[in-house]
């Protein structure tokens, strides 16, 4: 589950899952806490290096990127809105 504001979302498929972790390990980057999508690799307020460990660099690099441009819209087609 994810919530934004006052709203509790269930996440309902596993491209909305894979984007959720893509948020969450990229958020330095996308704020520019970082310069480099591979720096995260060595930042330590990020799990981007974790997530590298289990599935792999390509596969964590692609979850940063699948979030970065995203609208707000097309994120919420994969959650359904539980409280509101």
């Amino acid at each position: 589950m994810v919530w934004d504001e006052y709203h509790l979302y269930l996440i309902e498929d596993d491209n909305a899952l894979y984007q959720i972790k893509g948020y969450i390990i990229g958020n330095p980057y996308k704020h520019g806490e970082v310069e480099t999508i591979k720096k995260l690799k060595d930042y330590k307020y990020s799990s981007f290096s974790n997530v590298v460990r289990q599935a792999g660099e390509s596969q964590a690099e692609d979850m940063v990127l699948s979030c970065i441009n995203l609208n707000l819209a097309d994120f919420k087609k994969g959650l359904k809105l539980l409280y509101n």
